[in-house]
């Protein structure tokens, strides 16, 4: 019940009638863009015109 409530709490689900999951309403299907792991910035300095890897 603690994911459910976290859920609840982010807004990606609402659930007002607790008497059985099927009265779960989705409203976010998917992680939002601010919530997305960032990958660490590098500089590639062996790259070609096209980007390739030497």
């Amino acid at each position: 019940m603690a994911a459910f409530d976290g859920l609840i709490a982010g807004n990606y689900i609402t659930w007002k009638n607790k008497s059985d999951t099927a009265n779960i309403f989705i409203l976010v299907g998917w992680e939002r863009e601010s919530e997305l792991p960032k990958l660490p910035q590098t500089k590639d300095t062996h790259k070609d015109n096209y980007g390739i890897l030497d």
